[in-house]
C-alpha cells in the first residue's frame, strides 16, 4: 500500500510522476500530513465517509477552526483544530472512525463524534490535537 503525504493536488502535480497522479482520490493519505491549511480551501465541499459496515454517506465540511493556544512557558506547542461536518441526511452515524474520501486529497481515517442531534440533519465533529 502506498501512503501519500500530499496535502493538495497541486503538490501532487508538481511532485508525482504522471503515472502516479491518476487516481489520487483512491490513495490513502497519512492523516499526520493533513493540517488546518489542508481543510480551509475545502470548506463547503463534500467528503464521502464510510465505515466497515456502511456503503458511505456524503458529509459537507461546514467549519474548520484553529483552536491552538499559546502554551505556558516550557510547555510544548500543540496544533489544535476542529472540523464540523453536516451529513445532509437524517440517518444518525455513531461516533466511530470512518474512512473519509475527498477528490482533492484522497482517503484518510477520521474519528468523528455527533455534536448536535437536535437538528433534522446531524452535525459531526473531528478534533485534532498533536505536537506542532
Amino acid at each position: 500500500m502506498i501512503t501519500l503525504g500530499l496535502a493538495s493536488p497541486a503538490l501532487a502535480e508538481y511532485l508525482l510522476p504522471s503515472r502516479l497522479r491518476s487516481n489520487l482520490v483512491n490513495r490513502p493519505v497519512d492523516v499526520d500530513f493533513l493540517g488546518l491549511e489542508t481543510f480551509l480551501p475545502l470548506l463547503h465541499t463534500t467528503f464521502r465517509a464510510r465505515s466497515a459496515n456502511s456503503a458511505g454517506t456524503g458529509m459537507t465540511l461546514i467549519e474548520a477552526v484553529d483552536r491552538t493556544r499559546v502554551p505556558e512557558p516550557g510547555q510544548p506547542v500543540l496544533e489544535t483544530f476542529s472540523l464540523l461536518f453536516w451529513s445532509g441526511t437524517n440517518r444518525y452515524l455513531p461516533q466511530e472512525t470512518y474512512v473519509f474520501q475527498h477528490n482533492e486529497i484522497g482517503e484518510f481515517p477520521l474519528f468523528i463524534v455527533p455534536v448536535n442531534r437536535r437538528r433534522r440533519f446531524p452535525v459531526y465533529e473531528a478534533v485534532f490535537n498533536r505536537f506542532a
